[in-house]
């Protein structure tokens, strides 16, 4: 992992020699720089505190340790060695836990530390401590402190991705690749790209083909990468390039939700309406509240409910499940309303959801002219905007008219 490195002025012999030494990436020079100017004065702080962090980027752990507690003897503040101490028990003993108690000293001492909130992000995501949401906090503090940190936002992009929030996944990888193109980071940007294409940014998907060849140019085993690439050639009417893609996929991951899907659109394109349903079946139970792969199960339930059971009984349950959700929407919207009655676009978002219901609800009992379900959901369309009327009668007027 990256250790960012910041050199101070030391009292050495040639401070810019090392520093020089340093950017060309001669550790073994700039080691040997600082042992030749410690042997006239082995109790240089600075000229040891510039040690530990060549050993830091030499990944000699054991030593960095043993000189932290050195340093830290003298000086119980110094925050280069907590960190330094830090990314050796990460790294080298898999010690996260004690490795963020380390981090957090460094950042007591200076809350504005780059590397010490840089590395307690990249130690709470790669140590799966505490919750997603406290490494995706901790990669905007750093990020904050230091807007060019390209891989903190890179990593940042990759947690929005997981929380579905693509586009703000575009913003930090598109940034992250602007200031550095080597980031293995091409993979995440596609997903992100796909996603958003999937829910109607059409534009997106010559962008998305390119990354994924770039990632799997520089590593052709990234599934995730080979599973979009999938999905690109189903766009492109190219079924058995999507199928060996997808296949590949699953072959390194048989988790890989994104293969499935490209598998279930080939079957679906030839008519296998099991097969494919099979494979939207195991594209949701993978990621259970993943809308797009929910609503695709829910379409092959439907296509193939007539002729095999399994389906039926997928359909009912999905069916049932995307009302709630539906109904759970338009109160959490009822709410937002009654909270910023000003907000008028609050009354088109409650509007639109609701009409979704309703639409959706014709299906409760096709064969009715006007199913129970949906006649009571109208009842209560008029009930609420009414009675909303009677409290607000300005706002809801200019809503309704606008």
């Amino acid at each position: 992992m990256a250790f960012l490195l910041l050199i101070v002025s030391a009292a050495a012999q040639s401070p810019n020699d090392i520093t020089s030494l340093l950017e060309k990436g001669d550790t073994d020079g700039a080691l040997a720089k600082i042992d030749a100017a410690l042997k006239t004065k082995p109790n240089d702080q600075n000229l040891l505190t510039q040690k530990i962090r060549v050993l830091v980027i030499k990944k000699q752990y054991a030593e960095t340790e043993l000189l932290a507690g050195r340093l830290l003897a003298h000086n119980p503040k110094n925050k280069i060695a907590l960190n330094a101490r830090g990314v050796a028990k990460r790294d080298g003993k898999k010690d996260h836990a004690g490795a963020l108690a380390d981090f957090d000293k460094a950042l007591a001492i200076d809350p504005e530390y780059p590397q010490a909130s840089y590395n307690r992000a990249l130690t709470l995501f790669y140590g799966k401590l505490g919750k997603k949401s406290e490494a995706l906090d901790a990669f905007s503090y750093a990020i904050e402190i230091n807007s060019e940190n390209a891989t903190a936002r890179s990593l940042r992009g990759r947690l929005y991705n997981e929380f579905g929030r693509y586009k703000l996944a575009l913003l930090d990888l598109n940034k992250a690749l602007s200031i550095n193109k080597a980031l293995p980071a091409y993979a995440d940007r596609a997903y992100a790209g796909l996603l958003l294409y999937v829910t109607g940014e059409r534009s997106l998907l010559p962008e998305v083909a390119k990354d994924v060849d770039v990632a799997l140019q520089a590593d052709s085993s990234n599934g995730t990468a080979l599973a979009i690439r999938a999905l690109v050639k189903v766009t492109r009417s190219d079924n058995v390039g999507a199928v060996a893609d997808a296949q590949k996929a699953l072959q390194i991951d048989a988790n890989n939700y994104l293969a499935h899907i490209a598998n279930g659109y080939v079957k679906d394109s030839n008519k296998d309406i099991v097969g494919a349903f099979n494979d939207f079946e195991a594209a949701f139970k993978i990621v259970p509240n993943n809308i797009w792969a929910m609503e695709e199960y829910l379409k092959a339930a439907e296509r193939a409910k007539e002729t095999y059971p399994k389906a039926e009984a997928a359909y009912r349950e999905q069916f049932a499940r995307k009302i709630k959700n539906s109904r759970d929407k338009v109160e959490l919207l009822k709410l937002a309303l009654e909270d910023e009655p000003w907000d008028y676009e609050a009354y088109s978002r409650l509007d639109n959801t609701w009409t979704d219901l309703y639409r959706l609800l014709r299906k409760t009992d096709e064969k009715a002219l006007n199913p129970p379900e949906q006649a009571a959901e109208m009842k209560a369309i008029r009930n609420y905007w009414y009675g909303l009327h009677a409290k607000m009668p300005k706002n809801v007027c200019v809503a309704l008219t606008k």
